[in-house]
């Protein structure tokens, strides 16, 4: 659910079932979700609230790895995307800028899981 400033009413931005999205964070005034509509193994995206059907592709899922979810965290000079992977029997963290240049990975005991 999304309001629109001046509105009064929230209404649905996407339908969460049929798109397959989860919403990572507000950045900039653009939302950024994990999809995987266009992309079965993922893509983060950033659309406007406005227009949530133009949207850009910031990190797409590498060919070996599941993106499962992500989360924004962080102030505006630091702030930093962690996104989930399921990479063959194990999970792992990237971390990502906002723009979805890698930055690193979350160090993780061997054969870790995400829960």
């Amino acid at each position: 659910l999304y309001r629109l400033p001046g509105e009064k009413n929230f209404s649905f931005l996407l339908d969460p079932f049929s798109e397959n999205i989860s919403i990572a964070g507000l950045h900039d005034g653009q939302l950024l979700a994990v999809t995987k509509r266009d992309n079965p193994r993922g893509q983060l995206v950033r659309f406007a609230p406005q227009s949530p059907q133009q949207r850009t592709v910031v990190v797409d899922a590498d060919a070996n790895a599941v993106m499962e979810g992500a989360w924004l965290r962080g102030t505006s000079e630091q702030r930093r995307m962690y996104i989930s992977y399921s990479d063959d029997t194990a999970d792992r963290i990237d971390i990502h800028a906002p723009d979805g240049r890698a930055v690193g990975r979350m160090p993780l005991p061997v054969q870790s899981t995400i829960g």
